[in-house]
C-alpha cells in the first residue's frame, strides 16, 4: 500500500505517532471478525503493520543519532558495532550460534557498561527487527524478557515489545517469513526489500493497462535490491501471466 492508502484504511490522518497507529488498529479490529472476513483482517493487519514500520522511517536527526551511537567508545561501543555487522550480514543474522555468542559477551555483564550495552542491543533491535522466531525464542532466554517484561516495557516502545512476545510465543515459527530462501550478497539491504515487497503484497492489483505497467515498475524496484527470493518469483509469473491475458 501507498502511505496515503494506509491511513485512508487505518481512518486516520497521515502520522508518524505509534499511539495513534495503535488506537486505530484496536478500535477497527474490534469490527472485523478474522474467520468471517479474513481479507478485510488481513488488509488492516497489512496497514496496521506497514503504519508501525513508516513510523520509524528516521528523520534526519534520527540519522545523526544513529551515526553518533556508531562512534559509542569502549566495550559497549564494540558490543554495539559488532551486533550491527552480525545483523546486516543475512547469514550470520540467522545463524543462532552468532547470537548465543553475543549474548554471552562479557560486556554485558560489566558494571560499568552492561546497561549501555544491554539497552542499546534492544533498541537497535526494536529499528531491526526481522529476525527468526528462533532468534527472539534465544534473547528470551539470554534476558528473560517475558520475566521481566515491566521492566524492557519501561525502556522500549510497546509496540516493539508487543510483537517481541507474539515472536517468542511462535514455537513453530508460523510468522517467519522464509529468509533461508533468499539469494544474493549477504550484506545486501534485506531489510529494504523486504519492506518493499510485503508492501506490494498487500496492495490491490489493479488489472487496467496503468495498473499492470505500475506492477511491472515495482517489480522493478525490487529487482533493483540485486536479491531473489522464490515469493518474488511467483509475483513475477503471476505478473507475466495477466499482462499476456491483459494483452491477448
Amino acid at each position: 500500500m501507498g502511505v496515503q492508502e494506509i491511513f485512508a484504511v487505518l481512518e486516520i490522518p497521515q502520522t508518524k505517532d505509534e499511539n495513534e497507529i495503535r488506537g486505530a488498529y484496536r478500535r477497527l479490529l474490534a469490527g472485523v471478525n478474522p474467520e468471517d472476513d479474513p481479507e478485510g483482517f488481513k488488509r488492516l493487519r497489512g496497514a496496521y503493520e506497514e503504519a508501525l514500520t513508516y513510523s520509524k522511517t528516521p528523520d534526519e536527526n534520527e540519522s545523526i543519532q544513529e551515526a553518533e551511537w556508531m562512534e559509542e567508545k569502549g566495550p559497549a561501543g564494540d558490543f554495539l558495532r559488532r551486533l550491527a555487522q552480525i545483523y546486516t550480514s543475512l547469514p550470520r543474522r540467522l545463524d543462532v550460534d552468532e547470537w548465543k555468542n553475543l549474548t554471552r559477551d562479557p560486556v554485558l555483564q560489566s558494571l560499568d557498561e552492561g546497561e549501555t550495552a544491554k539497552w542499546g542491543l534492544f533498541s537497535y533491535l526494536a529499528d531491526h527487527f526481522r529476525l527468526p522466531c528462533r532468534i527472539w525464542r534465544l534473547l528470551d532466554e539470554a534476558f528473560l524478557i517475558r520475566e521481566n517484561e515491566q521492566e524492557f516495557r519501561e525502556h522500549l516502545p510497546a509496540e516493539f515489545m508487543d510483537f517481541f512476545l507474539y515472536k517468542i510465543g511462535d514455537g513453530k515459527g508460523l510468522s517467519d517469513f522464509p529468509f533461508e530462501e533468499f539469494r544474493g550478497d549477504p550484506e545486501a539491504d534485506y531489510d529494504g526489500f523486504l519492506e518493499r515487497f510485503m508492501a506490494f503484497l498487500n496492495e490491490d492489483k489493479d488489472e487496467t493497462d496503468q495498473g499492470l505497467k505500475t506492477v511491472e515498475r515495482k517489480l522493478e524496484e525490487l529487482d533493483s535490491f540485486g536479491v531473489s527470493h522464490p515469493w518474488l518469483d511467483l509475483e513475477k509469473a503471476g505478473y507475466l501471466f495477466r499482462a499476456g491475458k491483459r494483452g491477448s
